[in-house]
């Protein structure tokens, strides 16, 4: 059975229904990373907040910085 209109209208990818994705390239780049989490018990449990912080390094010197908090909105801000 073909796929509805609806369904080609919603596709995320250009992958037609008898194509196969065989590989995924991802360019590395210097990056450090690290998240924080802050929790009421030491159990595992949802977190009150979080943050995450991803840096982008050329040498010592920071050349891009994303932030994002967790726990603190709705949706992540």
């Amino acid at each position: 059975m073909p796929p509805s209109p609806l369904n080609e209208q919603s596709r995320e990818t250009a992958i037609q229904p008898n194509e196969i994705l065989a590989e995924i390239l991802i360019p590395t780049a210097p990056t450090a990373n690290a998240t924080y989490e802050v929790r009421q018990k030491e159990a595992l449990d949802w977190p009150l907040a979080t943050a995450s912080v991803a840096l982008k390094m050329s040498g010592n010197q920071i050349t891009s910085a994303r932030v994002v908090l967790g726990h603190v909105a709705p949706t992540p801000f």
